[in-house]
């Protein structure tokens, strides 16, 4: 059996070329350089992730944009102007100042109570009626003044003269013989005093059967001129601010009603108690009508901007919400229905700006170049600039990638 070599049994190791093996060694170092290996999957997330982020920076300049925000310099300007409202029109007449006009008309009645505050000082007799008897057989004449004394000795006269005949009766009213309170009696028997000393004095007497009424001393409240007075003012007020608030419903919000331009006509009014009568209160009672011309809003406005775009130049606009108007009522005529008015108006206005042009000379410019540029602008109050993203220093090349927002309202 022939021997066997060594390296029958373990086969020779491999011989590598000198070349291959240093190239072997290159791309193993270049592997360990760079993290990427198929080997680690959380080294190539990360990889992948940062990028990812790279792309999105390169994204994110090359679709920079800008944003800038100019308010104007403003002046004010003022302008006085008259103008007509006719309801016989329908269109606005810039050149003849007239507006068309409407016409609105309300009624309404209201009663209320009020309270007198006058206070009178009086005096009152207590009164009433008494029947006298008479059971002598003779008859009995009484005169006026005739004395009647209560049970409780109260002393009462009669206000006439009066007979009655033998065993019959007759009523007689009486009147204390003094002011006050305390001759508010309860039914009584009266004796006659001029008849003591003689058989008539107990065969002719009297008696009451209701209390007697009316005495006092002191103050009762009392309806006054003034009171009448102010109870027709008042209701008028109040009906004139209801009247007022219907007619405004009834315009909508469109149309402008002046107080000046709202006529009042009382087509009734009246009192259930008069001047002087004494009583605590008393109710009144007022009916009025109200007619009214007004005129659309928006037809003022433009009536006051065409007549301060007169006063100033045509490179100049009215900034937004800055008008104002303040209208007086000249004259009104509610047969022919037309309205005359003074008018005052006042405005803040702002220097065009050509914001293409604007556009070209900022594009491309570094943020400081671009605010010292806007600065130096007599027309410009203020400006804000924003650039996204961030860290963009510059004006984007692409004048569609500058938006520019004059900030005149």
């Amino acid at each position: 059996m022939p021997s066997k070599k060594i390296f029958d049994i373990f086969p020779p190791k491999r011989i590598q070329k000198p070349e291959l093996k240093k190239s072997f060694q290159k791309k193993q170092e270049r592997k360990r350089k760079i993290g990427f290996s198929f080997s680690n999957p959380l080294r190539n997330i990360l990889f992948f992730i940062l990028i990812l982020i790279f792309v999105l920076l390169i994204f994110l300049s090359l679709s920079a944009k800008a944003e800038i925000n100019i308010i104007p310099q403003t002046e004010k300007v003022f302008s006085k102007d008259n103008f007509s409202v006719d309801t016989n029109v329908s269109d606005l007449n810039f050149l003849e100042k007239v507006m068309p006009g409407f016409f609105f008309s309300k009624e309404k009645e209201i009663t209320k109570e009020f309270k007198a505050t006058g206070i009178t000082g009086k005096k009152g007799k207590a009164s009433g009626m008494i029947k006298v008897y008479n059971n002598y057989h003779l008859s009995q004449t009484l005169v006026a003044t005739t004395r009647f004394v209560s049970a409780d000795g109260k002393l009462f006269r009669s206000k006439e003269d009066i007979v009655i005949p033998a065993e019959s009766t007759a009523d007689v009213y009486v009147e204390a013989a003094e002011p006050g309170p305390d001759y508010n009696i309860k039914p009584s028997t009266f004796s006659i005093p001029g008849l003591l000393g003689s058989p008539r004095y107990t065969a002719v007497y009297g008696k009451s059967f209701s209390d007697m009424k009316g005495g006092l001393v002191g103050n009762l409240p009392q309806i006054t001129k003034q009171d009448l007075e102010n109870a027709e003012k008042e209701l008028l007020e109040i009906l004139t601010d209801l009247l007022k608030q219907e007619l405004e419903k009834e315009a909508g919000e469109s149309i402008l009603l002046l107080d000046d331009a709202i006529s009042k006509e009382v087509l009734e009014s009246s009192c259930t108690r008069d001047e002087l009568e004494e009583v605590e209160g008393f109710e009144c009672t007022l009916y009025l009508k109200c007619k009214a011309l007004g005129f659309l809003k928006a037809d003022l406005e433009d009536f006051a901007k065409q007549s301060l775009l007169k006063e100033i130049s045509e490179s100049k606009s009215i900034k937004k919400d800055s008008l104002k108007i303040e209208s007086v009522v000249k004259s009104i005529n509610f047969e022919t229905r037309k309205l005359f008015l003074d008018t005052n108006m006042e405005a803040e206005i702002f220097l065009d700006i050509d914001v293409n042009l604007l556009k070209e000379v900022l594009k491309g410019k570094s943020l400081t170049e671009s605010r010292i540029l806007l600065d130096s602008l007599d027309e410009i109050e203020e400006v804000k600039i924003g650039i996204f993203p961030f860290w963009i220093q510059r004006i984007p090349q692409d004048s569609n990638r500058i938006n520019i927002n004059l900030k005149s309202d």
